[in-house]
């Protein structure tokens, strides 16, 4: 393991990167940091802070910081020439259970599935800010969690959104941060919480569970939750583990799909000089 120094737009380069791979003659428009698609952002306290591609001619773009809330972007593009066709808001007001609080950063990170039935998308967003409460009642700023929009597949239009239920052994902790990164392979979850005091304070962890859909409900929950080790590093206080998260793909062709987990705070040579784990 290569102990890297970290810049989330490592991160942004490698996911934008790939994204050009899949587009082909998209052509997104180069920077300094990556790939951008050529969409007008908010200018004041908005940032573009996760991107998930969905298919050819869909890509969502998260802001975390719009509004003090967060917000997600469905974009929907032509190729040839490149150029946006339509851009649906997903946040506060979307739909009748979509009301958020202040410091949420809605869209810290994006993901997303199609239910069983082939005609719902749900969208899903990491809310870092997310208020939980312990088994007692006290309050747990920053837990953090997901909030999926519910995207008809035929108009695009929003019909409903809701929070992801977690496992119940799941405990959330005050500034775990959960839903800083996330990653959906077929019906696994991958999310991690880079606040999170495992092993060490402020030490951050990630997560493995199983997307399950209720038909009742028409809603996915988030189920078997279960930590991931990191397979070469020790974590620290501070680390940041799980500051970003990107899938490889199988490399070891051992069946599962093999994760970059970044951490921001960790100390090798240089103080909170970064590192990747794989």
């Amino acid at each position: 393991m290569k102990k890297l120094y970290f810049l989330r737009a490592l991160f942004l380069f490698v996911v934008f990167a790939a994204q050009n791979h899949v587009l082909g003659q998209a052509q997104l428009v180069p920077n300094e940091t990556g790939l951008e698609l050529p969409v007008q952002l908010s200018t004041k306290k908005g940032q573009a802070t996760a991107m998930f591609h969905v298919n050819y001619g869909n890509t969502i773009v998260g802001e975390n910081g719009y509004q003090k809330k967060g917000r997600l972007l469905y974009i929907t593009y032509n190729a040839e020439p490149f150029m946006v066709t339509n851009t649906i808001e997903l946040g506060e007001g979307a739909c009748d259970d979509c009301v958020f609080a202040k410091k949420l950063s809605l869209g810290s990170s994006a993901a997303g599935i199609m239910d069983p039935s082939g005609q719902y998308y749900h969208v899903l967003a990491g809310a870092t800010g997310k208020l939980a409460f312990d088994a007692n009642g006290k309050k747990l700023k920053f837990a953090g969690g997901v909030f999926a929009f519910i995207l008809s597949q035929q108009d695009l239009e929003v019909v409903g959104g809701y929070w992801v239920a977690l496992d119940p052994s799941y405990q959330p902790e005050k500034k775990s941060y959960l839903g800083k990164a996330m990653i959906i392979d077929g019906n696994t979850l991958f999310m991690t919480a880079s606040g999170e005091d495992w092993q060490e304070r402020d030490g951050g962890a990630a997560y493995q569970s199983q997307l399950v859909f209720d038909s009742q409900t028409g809603r996915y929950s988030a189920q078997n939750m279960q930590r991931i080790e990191p397979s070469t590093l020790t974590l620290q206080k501070k680390q940041g583990f799980g500051a970003d998260m990107v899938c490889l793909g199988d490399l070891d062709n051992d069946g599962f799909p093999d994760l970059a987990i970044s951490s921001s705070g960790f100390d090798g040579v240089n103080k909170d000089e970064g590192a990747v784990d794989i």
